[in-house]
């Protein structure tokens, strides 16, 4: 399996650089929430310490709860980059190796909300249709597909990115709705059904999400059991970082390394910052760099590897170089405030980004398909990322004082309405002031 935050070309096994996750099964109250936000250092160490201790496994998503209830719709929340998609592959994973939920479910399905997005609102397709699309090898035997959905309760539907679905469930699905799985209907009602239970009532559920949208989610749900993932313990942090080198000199240099900044040990409880800094600090080892003189703040480790990729990648002139990284900034930037995380190929290129190497480097290209058509989309590796080129966007339009038309493009519009990004701009901030840091 392609770990999705591997370095082009790069494969490795799931197994081999999982490490289990945070997970609790009740939630936290605000207090507790943002206590667990500000803290750094040793008190982020106390709270993450704390909350493993209470922390739940895959393996219990549907034990029965307190009162003896097993829940058929569990939710699985989480901000970005948290691992909310590589455990929903794990539960894949450990199913497909008779690991996990053998005798529980005879077949299990992942549905990626990024790509239903991309269904028209008039299109028609079934819940038969998308089952079969996964394996092609049983494309049009509905023979097959029959027997699949004629055992509802052994079925479990992995809904990935339920923040995603750019489109709402109006009332109207409350009203219109189908219980037929080959009944063609537009994806918003056959998803809207399956959520509402309406359609297969009888099979099981997870649904991943965004803190974001757990309110639209509630509106859709029945009975759900929610879980909060929180990310990696301290000693899940350290496993992590000996499972990517491999090397146990290696690792505990880079652990040492970052353990010299709170802030940069307390956002490695991301799994994706934690992948991020082990690859910039292995490239730094191979290049004979001593690690004491690398810059050790998540802005630098950022730019570090900006910097690498454009210096190993790039083959074009300065200029060149320059008009791709302006053009991801004003993209990222767009983005954040449209919140918008998924472009069209035209939105793009408008950006001047249509230069095959300047995609490949910060950019997934998706192709979907949509009859005989593909639809080719891009967005950024990572959320993450696109908070970092917006950060850098707003920093470049203020050092060279280049005046827009529309104000929502200058810093201090940004900061005077920062009360708008307190949920979907935070670690851009932090991307923000570390670049108007003078040092």
């Amino acid at each position: 399996m392609k770990d999705p935050n591997a370095v082009p070309g790069e494969y490795v096994l799931l197994n081999q650089r999982y490490s289990k996750l945070i997970m609790l099964d009740d939630h936290q109250s605000e207090e507790e929430r943002e206590d667990e936000i500000m803290a750094t250092g040793r008190k982020h160490v106390e709270i993450i310490s704390k909350r493993a201790k209470s922390s739940t496994s895959i393996e219990k998503l549907f034990n029965p709860d307190k009162h003896g209830l097993i829940p058929q719709v569990v939710v699985l929340q989480g901000a970005a980059g948290i691992g909310k998609t590589m455990m929903a592959k794990k539960i894949m994973f450990d199913w497909a190796s008779q690991q996990l939920y053998q005798n529980k479910f005879n077949y299990v399905f992942y549905i990626y909300c990024r790509e239903m997005n991309l269904h028209a609102e008039s299109e028609k397709s079934s819940i038969a249709e998308i089952i079969s699309k996964q394996w092609p090898k049983y494309h049009g035997m509905k023979n097959v597909i029959r027997s699949i959905l004629k055992n509802e309760n052994k079925l479990l539907f992995i809904i990935d990115g339920f923040d995603e679905l750019r489109y709402s469930f109006d009332d109207q699905c409350e009203v219109y709705f189908c219980t037929d799985p080959w009944k063609e209907e537009p994806v918003r009602i056959i998803l809207s059904n399956l959520f509402q239970k309406k359609l297969l009532p009888e099979s099981y559920l997870i649904i991943t999400t965004r803190p974001i949208a757990l309110e639209k989610l509630h509106r859709c749900l029945e009975h759900p059991r929610y879980f909060q993932i929180l990310g990696f313990s301290t000693k899940e942090r350290e496993e992590y970082f000996y499972n990517f080198f491999g090397n146990k000199d290696q690792a505990t240099e880079a652990l040492r390394f970052v353990k010299q900044n709170d802030m940069l040990f307390t956002m490695c409880v991301i799994p994706l910052v934690s992948w991020i800094i082990c690859t910039v600090m292995k490239q730094e080892m191979e290049r004979g760099k001593d690690l004491q003189k690398t810059p050790c703040t998540l802005t630098a480790i950022y730019m570090l590897y900006l910097c690498s990729l454009l210096k190993f990648h790039q083959k074009k002139s300065k200029q060149d170089v320059q008009t791709n990284v302006k053009g991801l900034c004003s993209l990222a930037a767009e983005g954040i405030w449209k919140q918008q995380i998924l472009f069209m190929e035209e939105e793009v290129k408008k950006h001047s980004l249509d230069q095959e190497q300047s995609l490949s480097l910060f950019l997934n290209e998706n192709l979907f398909k949509r009859d005989i058509d593909c639809i080719q989309t891009y967005s950024f590796i990572h959320l993450s990322f696109q908070e970092f080129f917006a950060a850098l966007f707003y920093v470049l339009e203020e050092r060279e004082e280049q005046h827009s038309e529309n104000r929502n493009k200058h810093l201090q519009t940004l900061l005077e309405r920062h009360i708008y990004f307190r949920t979907d701009f935070v670690v851009g901030f932090r991307f923000l002031f570390g670049f108007l840091n003078e040092e």
